[in-house]
């Protein structure tokens, strides 16, 4: 390669690099931490009844996190305290691959991921069909929206009142040990048999926990029998 070819390379990558809209960091940065306050919104409309009712407790902590080019700032985690049981809500960040934003929800017995994503995307496989790097895609306005990341699917469910207390309610289901009642566990697993589906994602998602809580609920009715 001579010299000249290796002139010519870098007018290229030069050229490439002032295409690349720059990045106002700071306004991400406020956009997501206003994102993350209307999930709590939504958390907080839908158990809103339980608080008042004092089966219910909310309550917020302050965290630090520090992400590339943002660098570090505060955020919010929510914690809903019930019954003997916490289940925390804790944002990950905004600068990351595929999603606007991600908070991981965690409680004793389980886990779930809560997404910030176009409001097209039915699953992972979507970011392929929507890919950011599509001229149109590019011009059209995108609308963010909250939603649960199921496994190993990798499907996207809409935050709703459904989704939302099925998530709190069956991670209790795996917790079930030989001195727990029938009748302690029956109205959980009767709640997870009724679930309703709203959407045909929900429905993909939920069916196989659905099947599950069937078989439950007959194994140990027979046991307790």
């Amino acid at each position: 390669m001579s010299k000249k070819d290796f002139d010519e390379f870098l007018l290229v990558k030069e050229k490439g690099q002032k295409d690349i809209p720059e990045i106002d960091w700071e306004t991400e940065k406020n956009e997501w931490l206003s994102y993350l306050d209307k999930l709590y919104e939504l958390f907080e409309n839908f158990l809103n009844d339980y608080v008042k009712k004092g089966k219910i407790k909310i309550a917020y902590d302050e965290i630090s996190l520090t992400e590339e080019y943002i660098g570090s700032y505060k955020a919010q985690t929510m914690v809903i305290v019930f019954a003997g049981e916490k289940i925390t809500l804790k944002p990950v960040g905004t600068n990351l691959i595929g999603v606007k934003g991600r908070v991981d929800m965690t409680g004793k017995f389980g886990s779930a991921k809560i997404v910030l994503v176009d409001s097209r995307m039915n699953g992972i496989q979507d970011h392929v069909k929507v890919s950011i790097h599509d001229k149109k895609h590019q011009e059209e306005t995108i609308i963010w929206e909250w939603k649960f990341v199921t496994l190993p699917a990798r499907l996207y469910l809409p935050l709703n009142e459904d989704t939302i207390y099925s998530v709190i309610m069956l991670p209790l289901l795996f917790a079930c040990t030989s001195d727990t009642s029938f009748q302690e566990v029956r109205p959980y697993l009767m709640a997870s048999v009724r679930l309703s589906f709203s959407s045909k994602p929900v429905q993909l998602c939920l069916l196989s926990i659905r099947g599950l809580c069937v078989r439950l609920l007959v194994v140990l009715q027979s046991l307790h029998q």
